[in-house]
């Protein structure tokens, strides 16, 4: 068997990349060679060098990545299979045949691989007339060692560690002192990511690859809904051979960010150290093999800040480029190692890295964090564009309240998820070998973990990695008694740990309390100094001393012993660690927020008889920095203060100009279970997402903000979905009706739950005016699930869009019934389904043949298995054979017979007319049809249609004949479609009064699909059409309406002919929902100059009508800013989701710093 063996790993690189590198050496070494691109039919040739005379010599890549039993008789069969090529190639002028492969040859005379093939080649040199000839692996080894390194740097998947490390230069100057850097900075940061950052009490290791999964991830889009191409599986799998070269990971506390990158760079250090660790991935093929460095976002922001947080240089005064912070950074890591800013730039150009900027959320101060990221886009804008790209990765929590982030158009945005069951069950797995748990008592710990995960309070603990971690903790030791809320969680964590240290230690029995207390004080006093003076969370040991020495004099406790409480604070204390030589630092950052708010829910005011406790979450609701310590906070509270809890709560939604602060945190204090023990106070809590403001911010922060909890049913999610159920009852016809609804129906326990009563409301209103009022909130909802119309006295009225409606609600009519055929005209019709209905009658399997062919928007469908609903299509009905035959399992179909089949089948319709006019544009124009027949009309011929728009697309008398004698809406309808998109230019500009009549007098929603279609078919087909110089002159006598098709079907002029329109007709027309992106265009353009009142006219019916056009094109300091925030604020309704999430930009650095406010108002008697 040949083995893939050799210096270099081209399995790694996968097919297409390994062809672009054998295309490489070969431009390398002939200039003049021509590259076919990669992946494209390219009749058996990969490259062509010509040749004097017009000959040439032909080149072909074979790839494999499995090891061969036979590599002879493989390329043998190569060439056999190019066989015909390489005949017509000889025909052609090739004089020589060259295989280049990733294969290993054996040398042993006469009888190895490589002299068994040059006989088989010798055979069919003669047979062509031409040398033939193989580059085997050790050929295309020998000619990569004489290729420049940034060739080897281009395709780094192949190089091993020392290669990578080879390969390492700087301007031609000797590269041993560079190598030994790099070497030097990846071991040490080996060594430091190896463990987990978060030390669990009694596991026998904390190795990394030992606990971590793969959590998974999904792309967010810039204000737009989740889309199934979005979900990205495991976030390190995905990261490894990205789509984008930056990405900003977003994560909840403790859900995993930093392990990420962690884990990450580990990947890449194994490939760069040729090291290897149990259970730690390796790169997929073709993905980049990267010289890895992560960055403490922390440490930079102290650097920016003149401070020397790696304590390596007290000397340096930093500059303020990333890359400044990165020579730092590597002299650190290094030993010492002298680097400087531009051996930095010329590292980067030359090598390909992968940068980790972990904890951008733990830049405190506000301004230094702008600073910070100001810095990395510069970084990213100065970062060489060509081979090798760098790849960075920024992590972060949540944002919503405005604080800076780098670009979207510059990071692709990526969010981690919730763990699913799977991943719960693998780490538990993982963390039951870590702990050396017996296989007994690790059966018994899934048995619980099973049974108490069910309960959703439970579950939402475990679906996030570091609670899970503290979940397991407390499940092992104490089995189903465990806490249901976070804080409890975490405080029950430090009880159990301070129990077994207790036990250990005198220091810890006889101080307990002292140590608890000194701990939480710790975590008060460094996120304070984090956000006040923008630290970096640590503490030197010394200051840390003194720090512990004031507070107990300050409270009056001489009688402790300092330094040994102050050995059991920094050695016995999980919490606190040293990951910097000579300063104390929290292990993770929760930790450090659960003690800070300990510390002030137990000590904050506790020399005041009059101190409201509630002025202390009041503080901590307003700044976004303290979000997750409010949380805590809160969780500590006693049931007699939780109804203060829910006032402060209400207030600050009432009163504060950004009050989604103040709902996020009562969601997610719900979500927790902190107002579960007071199911009154719990319920007043749900009130506030009642109301129009409460409800939308919550809805927006869902769909497009940061991953809010769900709250569970038995914590006011029930409450909450039955109060928004009756609204909806009481009034279909709000505004909000259909989001409540959905809202809802995400809440309920079961989707069944809300598909029974939306089923109870839509069968007391069949047959009456709400009918279809019901069917749209249904299918807005998502009620999806099959089920049979039956005897419900539905859709007598006719009504297509009710007939489509209720298909998107999952509803179907017995086969043969009018109901089906109501609806099989609603899918001919070309009306929209908000989803695929499963049920399998005749409607059904049309869409779901038709949709990708046609213009019903962009719901997602696969084509990969049509034949199971075409063969039930023709089994009802063997005419639709044809209809079948028109469209092929791959490509376009034959529109002009598909058009003709449609209209055999089902008579006149909007898909058969769509379908002609394509092939009219497309064509060629077929035989004239049968005598007599007409091209509109109830007796259509689609033939006839097809064969006069060739015929007659520049005669003006033609159209206008067929205009007055065909008067039915489908016949107008058709013929403006033909007009503007089959005739003449010039033909559709004189006919203009005409066209106007046709379109005007069409039904709104017969008008949204003509235009639909007209945008769809243009966007299909530009190109392949005759293109109009200059937009019609006269088109300002048309209505609105007729403007808009005509611009659709011009897009290189779109945006011209819209801007004839007055600023309330462009309003009035946004709820077309294909013209929104251009009128959006030209509505940006006149901001400036109206007035505000005028603005708010403008952008709330566009926003409202549809919501891609977002507030980042709004012009910024805007005359109407302002009063448009109040507006919206006003009418949440009547705007999208992403305008009112912008007013709630919260400008944090106006606040003073918590401990500013805590000194003020003596919270503290040592403050």
């Amino acid at each position: 068997m040949a083995e893939l063996t050799g210096k270099y790993r081209y399995e790694q690189l996968g097919e297409k990349p390994f062809q672009e590198l054998c295309c490489a050496l070969l431009a390398h070494a002939l200039p003049g060679i021509r590259c076919f691109p990669v992946g494209h039919s390219d009749g058996g040739r990969d490259a062509l060098l010509p040749l004097p005379d017009g000959k040439s010599a032909v080149y072909q890549v074979k790839w494999t990545g499995k090891p061969l039993q036979d590599p002879v008789r493989w390329l043998t069969a190569a060439v056999r299979e190019e066989r015909a090529n390489i005949s017509r190639l000889v025909a052609e002028g090739a004089t020589a045949y060259h295989l280049l492969t990733s294969v290993s040859g054996t040398a042993v005379p006469g009888r190895g691989t490589i002299d068994r093939l040059d006989t088989e080649l010798a055979r069919y040199s003669a047979e062509f007339g031409i040398p033939m000839t193989v580059w085997w692996r050790s050929d295309l080894d020998a000619r990569l060692d004489a290729a420049p390194d940034e060739l080897k740097w281009s395709y780094s998947a192949m190089l091993s560690g020392h290669d990578l490390l080879r390969s390492l230069r700087v301007d031609d100057q000797p590269d041993s002192a560079l190598r030994e850097l790099i070497r030097k900075a990846v071991a040490t940061q080996w060594e430091e990511d190896s463990k987990v950052k978060f030390k669990q009490a009694e596991l026998t290791s904390h190795d990394l690859v030992d606990l971590f999964v793969d959590v998974e991830a999904v792309r967010l889009g810039s204000y737009r809904p989740l889309e199934e191409n979005d979900k990205l599986g495991g976030a390190a799998a995905y990261l490894m051979n990205p789509a984008q070269p930056f990405a900003l990971v977003r994560g909840a506390p403790g859900q995993g960010k930093s392990t990420l990158g962690q884990y990450l760079c580990q990947v890449h250090r194994a490939a760069l150290l040729d090291r290897s660790a149990p259970g730690l991935a390796t790169l997929p093929p073709g993905a980049a093999r990267r010289v890895p460095l992560r960055v403490d976002l922390r440490d930079y922001a102290a650097w920016l800040e003149g401070e020397d947080p790696l304590r390596a240089q007290p000397q340096f005064e930093p500059t303020r480029s990333l890359e400044g912070f990165l020579a730092y950074l590597l002299r650190a890591l290094s030993g010492g190692h002298p680097v400087d800013v531009p051996t930095v730039g010329r590292l980067l150009a030359r090598s390909p890295f992968l940068l980790v900027l972990d904890g951008l959320d733990e830049v405190a101060r506000p301004e230094v964090r702008s600073t910070a990221v100001k810095q990395i886009e510069d970084f990213c804008s100065r970062l060489p564009r060509d081979v090798p790209a760098p790849q960075i990765l920024l992590t972060t929590r949540p944002n919503a309240a405005g604080l800076a982030e780098p670009s979207g158009e510059l990071f692709e945005t990526i969010e981690l998820s919730r763990l699913r069951p799977e991943l719960r069950a693998a780490y538990l797995q993982k963390w039951a070998t870590a702990r050396a748990v017996s296989e007994r008592d690790r059966r018994e710990l899934e048995a619980v973990f099973q049974q108490r995960s069910a309960e959703p309070h439970i579950s939402q603990l475990a679906d996030n990695p570091m609670q899970l971690t503290i979940l397991l903790h407390l499940l092992h030791r104490r089995g189903v008694s465990v806490p249901t809320t976070r804080t409890e969680l975490y405080t029950s964590y430090l009880e159990t740990f301070l129990d077994r240290e207790a036990e250990k230690s005198p220091q810890v029995a006889d101080h307990r309390a002292d140590l608890e207390e000194i701990t939480a004080f710790l975590g008060w006093r460094l996120q304070a100094d984090a956000e006040r003076q923008g630290a970096d969370g640590r503490m030197a040991w010394k200051k840390l001393q003194r720090t512990i020495q004031h507070y107990l004099v300050d409270t009056e406790k001489p009688h402790v012993d300092i330094d040994t409480l102050f050995t059991a604070v920094t050695e016995r204390v999980w919490a606190l660690t040293s990951k910097v030589q000579g300063t104390f630092e929290f292990d993770i950052q929760p930790m450090r927020e659960y003690f800070a708010a300990r510390f002030l829910s137990a000590f904050a005011g506790a020399d005041r008889r009059d101190f409201d406790s509630g002025q202390v979450l009041r503080e901590l609701v307003r700044r976004p920095y303290w979000s997750e310590v409010a949380r805590f906070y809160a969780g500590f509270a006693r049931p007699n203060e939780l109804a203060g809890l829910a006032d402060v709560l209400a207030e600050e939604k009432e009163t504060s100009e950004t009050p989604l602060q103040a709902l996020m945190l009562a969601c997610s204090l719900l979500a927790d279970g902190v107002f579960s023990a007071r199911p009154r106070v719990q319920r007043r809590v749900v009130d506030l997402f009642l109301d129009d403001l409460g409800f939308c911010l919550l809805d927006a922060q869902l769909h497009l903000g940061p991953d809010l909890p769900m709250i569970p049913p038995d914590r006011g999610g029930r409450e909450l979905s039955r109060a928004l159920l009756e609204a909806v009852e009481q009034d279909p016809y709000a505004l909000l009706a259909g989001s409540r609804a959905l809202f809802a129906s995400w809440h309920l326990t079961a989707s069944s739950d809300f598909e029974d009563w939306w089923s109870d409301r839509l069968r007391a209103a069949a047959g009456g005016d709400d009918e279809k009022r019901w069917l749209y909130l249904g299918a807005y909802s998502g009620v999806d699930n099959p089920r049979p119309i039956g005897d419900l006295p539905l859709l007598s009225s006719g009504d297509l869009a009710a007939a489509s409606e209720a298909m998107s609600a999952g509803l179907y009519a017995a086969e043969g019934s009018a109901i089906e055929a109501l609806m099989v005209r609603a899918v001919l019709a070309g009306h929209q389904t908000a989803s695929i209905p499963e049920g399998a009658n005749t409607a059904t399997d049309l869409l779901r043949v038709l949709l990708p062919h046609f213009s019903f928007g962009a719901l997602p469908i696969s084509r990969s298995k049509p034949e199971r609903p075409w063969q039930r299509l023709v089994d009802r009905d063997e005419r639709l054979a044809a209809v079948r035959s028109a469209i092929p399992p791959k490509g376009q179909p034959n529109w002009g017979d598909l058009a003709q089949a449609l209209g055999s089948v089902f008579g006149p319709c909007w898909l058969a007319a769509e379908a002609a006019v394509i092939a009219a544009v497309l064509g060629p124009s077929p035989a004239p049809g049968a005598p007599r027949t007409e091209p509109f009309g109830p007796r259509t011929d689609y033939r006839a249609l097809i064969h006069h728009l060739d015929r007659h697309r520049n005669a003006p008398e033609w159209w206008a004949e067929q205009f007055d004698r065909h008067r039915d809406p489908l016949s107008r309808a058709t013929w403006a479609l033909a007009l503007v998109i089959a005739g003449d230019p010039l033909v559709s500009i004189g006919l203009l009064d005409l066209l106007d009549q046709a379109v005007t007098a069409l039904p709104s929603v017969e008008t949204g699909i003509l235009l639909r279609t007209v945008s769809t078919i243009v966007r299909r087909l530009l190109g392949k059409r005759p293109r109009p110089q200059n937009a019609p002159k006269t088109v300002g006598r048309t209505s609105p309406v007729t403007t808009l098709l005509l611009a659709l079907s011009r897009p290189d002029e779109r945006v011209g002919m819209l801007r004839r329109l007055s600023t309330e007709q462009l309003a009035a027309l946004s709820r077309f929902d294909v013209a929104a992106p251009s009128i959006s265009t030209v509505l940006v353009e006149r901001l400036d100059g109206l007035a505000p009142d005028r603005v708010r006219a403008v952008i709330r019916p566009l926003v409202r009508e549809t919501e891609r056009w977002y507030p980042e094109t709004f012009p910024e300091r805007h005359v109407a800013l302002a009063e448009l925030r109040r507006d919206i604020l006003d009418h949440p309704g009547e705007y999208s989701r992403d305008w009112l999430l912008t007013t709630q930009e919260m400008p944090s650095a106006a606040l003073p710093h918590l401990a500013e406010v805590a000194a003020a108002e003596s919270w503290f008697d040592f403050e």
